[in-house]
């Protein structure tokens, strides 16, 4: 989607995909530009859906916890997707919270206009649930990642993640938020990020950790890495 008359092109690959009459004239009107802060709480736990949002630079994580306050990431929204697509489904309640992993920018909607729009805009309708399909596929993976493989082929295939939709080789996460995120102690996760530094694949300085070696880094993964990233690639390429 190029930039035509002032329409600026949006750096969400979902919004992007969009025919353009249909993405021009009924959903660009009603996109809302927002900065996210990392740590952000986007929607909590049972809370109603006020806005659907689609990110452009930040990065978004779905977070489940237990009772005694162990958190595990179940899911990524970065510049492929929409969060809160439960509005989708006709449900404005989110199941579990959705917070910023990595801040920066942002498109948002207002949940009842979300609704209209997908009765307005047919394709961005079929894009959308396409996109479920996709979240499903992401969430069975990750749930076998997170019970079968190892803290170095989680914390790898969650920065490939983060490298892939933030456009930048520098991620800012500490060894705090990566623990949250793939359901690993702090420890253990200080331990493999010094190895993963010490083999030579990245670099870790104040709070950000810089890929200095992609191929490296995908080899230290698992394959729920590249089967996330094979459905996401195939979602944005269906006409």
């Amino acid at each position: 989607m190029s930039e035509d008359k002032g329409l600026p092109v949006t750096g969400n690959r979902l919004l992007a995909s969009l025919p353009e009459n249909e993405f021009r004239t009924v959903i660009f009107p009603y996109l809302e530009p927002v900065e996210l802060r990392q740590g952000e709480v986007i929607y909590a736990p049972r809370q109603v859906i006020d806005y659907a949002y689609f990110p452009v630079t930040a990065l978004l994580s779905l977070i489940v916890s237990s009772e005694n306050g162990d958190t595990v990431e179940a899911g990524v929204y970065g510049n492929e997707a929409m969060a809160g697509y439960s509005l989708l489904l006709e449900r404005n309640i989110s199941p579990y919270q959705v917070e910023v992993q990595i801040g920066g920018s942002a498109f948002r909607v207002r949940a009842e206009v979300m609704k209209d729009l997908c009765s307005k805009a047919p394709a961005l309708q079929m894009h959308l649930l396409r996109y479920v399909h996709t979240g499903v596929v992401q969430l069975a993976q990750m749930s076998i990642c997170n019970r079968f493989h190892s803290v170095r082929q989680r914390l790898s295939r969650c920065l490939l993640t983060a490298h892939d939709r933030i456009d930048s080789d520098q991620i800012p996460l500490t060894r705090e938020i990566l623990a949250g995120m793939i359901g690993a102690r702090r420890p253990r996760v200080s331990i493999v990020v010094g190895s993963l530094s010490t083999a030579g694949l990245i670099r870790v300085r104040r709070g950000t950790i810089t890929i200095i070696n992609r191929k490296g880094l995908e080899a230290a993964s698992c394959e729920c890495y590249r089967v996330i990233r094979d459905e996401v690639d195939t979602l944005l390429k269906i006409e």
